[in-house]
This record gives structure tokens, C-alpha cells and sequence, in this order.
């Protein structure tokens, strides 16, 4: 986000009052990253599972989503596709957290935090949204 965060415009947008400093998302997003290896770890390794291959599923389209929006709100500019976008995260998300509850409990639990992110940051581009 550095590279973007500091965009003229991204400076120009209005922000959420509640919206963390822009130095803090890079260490968040370290740790959910270690989080998402470890907890797709505990899924590899886990014995074999009708619900493992949703779980690769889950981790690919969560992924996929993850990567598509910072184009789409920094290079694109589309602010409120974006916030679909990060919405569709949230709820792919949400289906790997449930997913990876069938084959481990912890794996499952560890993606609590980005499951928690990725509501906040849907929140808070959808009040960017709202108000740019």
C-alpha cells in the first residue's frame, strides 16, 4: 500500500475518521499473510478430508480477490468496484474460515483476524465510496 498509499490520488480522497494510520498496513498485512501460510500449512498436512478440496478452492478465489483489488482502487481508480471487490472478499473469507473448520479447528480460528480485516477494510472503502 506504501507505494499507492501515497498517491496524490489516494491523498486527495475523503477517509473514515476511523480509518488506522497508513503505516499500520503493512505490519497487519504481514501478520495475515503468516497467518493465511501457517493455516493453509495446518490444511496440507492435515489427514485426508472430503472438505480439503474446497479448502484449496476457498484459499485460491480468497487470493485471487485479495491480489485484484489494489488495482482495481489505486491503478483503476474505481473506487466503489473496488468496495465489490472487498465485499466478495469478506465473503470468500468467510467460506474458507468455515471450510477449514471441517479439517482443522485452528487453521479455521487463525483466519478469524483476516476474516475481522477484511470486514473493517470493506467498511471503510465503502464510506470512501459513499462520500468521493
Amino acid at each position: 500500500m506504501t507505494q499507492y498509499g501515497n498517491s496524490d490520488f489516494y491523498k486527495n480522497l475523503k477517509k473514515p475518521p476511523f480509518q488506522p494510520p497508513s503505516w499500520l498496513f503493512k505490519p497487519v498485512w504481514i501478520v495475515l499473510y503468516l497467518l493465511m501460510f501457517v493455516s493453509l500449512t495446518l490444511i496440507i498436512i492435515s489427514p485426508s478430508n472430503s472438505f480439503k478440496i474446497y479448502a484449496y478452492i476457498t484459499f485460491a478465489v480468497q487470493l485471487l480477490l485479495n491480489f485484484s483489488w489494489m488495482p482495481v482502487f489505486f491503478r483503476e481508480h474505481k473506487i466503489c468496484p473496488a468496495f465489490i471487490v472487498s465485499l466478495l472478499l469478506f465473503l470468500a473469507v468467510l467460506a474458507m474460515v468455515l471450510v477449514y473448520a471441517k479439517i482443522s479447528v485452528v487453521a479455521a480460528v487463525l483466519q478469524v483476524p483476516y476474516l475481522i480485516w477484511s470486514l473493517y477494510a470493506s467498511v471503510i472503502n465503502f464510506y470512501i465510496c459513499e462520500v468521493n
